[in-house]
């Protein structure tokens, strides 16, 4: 696909409102990018970038639903930017609805950056079972966590405790017995606290 290039005028708005927000002035990055929307004849990159930093200014301000809102637009013009911007939007905004509990739309947000990321990794398909266990799709959220175990295992890398008591959880759930013993003796033998 091709995709424009970002024009000096715009570079030297995101690093004027960058260099705001480094000097504690999060209100004047705001204003700066606010003033590049309404000057129009951005192309969708250059609109993109601006979107971009303005849900970082959001996100600084703690501010969920505008930095969604600047994020869904950036998601709209995915498809005449460069792939990165985009499969970032996607995941971030994921996130946000999961911390807005709107499950479903973060469902929608990861699923469609599963299709679009390289080789996502096993904390990703721990977030999607954690979506899953929120919309009380149990089946679901243990193939995730399941997946996401494989992975890790797979790499070398340790599974981290909390996704063992999460699989415990949901094997419970299910009455999966098997899997139920298995977990504990797990974390009995690698987490062993009196607990377990």
């Amino acid at each position: 696909r091709r995709v424009s290039t970002i024009r000096e005028r715009v570079y030297r708005t995101l690093s004027g409102a960058e260099q705001a927000l480094q000097e504690g002035a999060p209100q004047e990055a705001h204003s700066l990018l606010e003033q590049a929307l309404a000057g129009g004849t951005l192309n969708a990159n250059e609109t993109a970038q601006i979107h971009n930093m303005l849900a970082h200014v959001s996100l600084n301000a703690e501010d969920h639903g505008r930095a969604a809102a600047h994020l869904e637009h950036v998601v709209r013009l995915q498809d005449r930017i460069p792939a990165g911007p985009g499969i970032h939007a996607l995941h971030t905004l994921a996130q946000l609805y999961f911390l807005d509990e709107r499950y479903p739309d973060a469902l929608a947000c990861l699923s469609d950056w599963f299709a679009r990321a390289e080789a996502p990794g096993s904390e990703a398909h721990v977030f999607m079972a954690k979506i899953h266990f929120r919309l009380d799709d149990m089946e679901a959220a243990t193939a995730s966590l399941e997946r996401a175990i494989g992975l890790a295992r797979g790499a070398g890398q340790p599974v981290q405790e909390d996704w063992w008591r999460l699989a415990l959880y949901l094997y419970v759930e299910q009455e999966r017995w098997g899997p139920v013993v298995e977990v504990l003796e797990t974390l009995v033998r690698d987490h062993g606290k009196r607990e377990y």
